[in-house]
This record gives C-alpha cells, structure tokens and sequence, in this order.
C-alpha cells in the first residue's frame, strides 16, 4: 500500500469505529457519507491529499470528543455536530455546498423517520 494510502486507511477506519457510538440513523447517514467521499478521493491528485486528510482528522477528533463526553440519547443527535462558522460556509464552492445540503436534508429525514 502506498504511503498516501496508508494514513487515510487508518483515518477511514477509526472514523467508522466512531461511527458505531453514533444513534443508528446516524450511524447510516455518517458511514454512507464518509465511505463515498473516501472512495471518490483514492485517485485524488496527491496535492489535495494532505487536506482531505486534515479535514477530516478534525472531524473524528470532533466526534471523538463529543462521543466521549456527551452522552446522548439513541435516537437523537443532541450533543453531536457543531454549527460551521461563516468563514467556512464562505469558503465552500458550490459542488460543497450542495453536498452539505444534501448531507443535512439527509440527516433531517433519518432523525425524523427514528423518532
């Protein structure tokens, strides 16, 4: 396995693992997600690995923190996610920004049909 691999093999998989102290809806939404972007970048130009990779390292160190701290109810999302700053909704194109709107509609419609 190349060296690129390797790290976001590892990433990939401790995010999963963390995936499994998600609610169950979640849980799907999050695994689906990450499983598409991580396959959609295995041939990504090697400039644009560090960042896919720092990214979401931020990410499942988010997660890991508000897994570990903030007990949540199974069948809801409070304590988990975190509001993205204007800056950052600024500094996505238009490609991200319909993913993020997806990826919202999508956890919306989970947490809806579990309640």
């Amino acid at each position: 396995m190349s060296s690129t691999l390797q790290p976001s093999l590892q990433l990939y998989r401790s995010i999963r693992r963390l995936h499994k102290r998600l609610p169950p809806a979640l849980r799907a939404v999050g695994n689906g997600y990450v499983k598409d972007e991580f396959r959609r970048h295995s041939n990504a130009d090697p400039a644009f690995v560090p960042g896919f990779i720092q990214e979401w390292a931020r990410y499942r160190d988010m997660l890991q923190r508000q897994v570990s701290e903030s007990p949540f109810e199974p069948n809801t999302s409070r304590g988990l996610g975190r509001k993205l700053e204007e800056q950052e909704l600024n500094a996505l194109n238009d490609q991200q920004l319909g993913q993020l709107h997806a990826l919202r509609e999508a956890t919306r419609g989970k947490l809806t049909d579990s309640q």
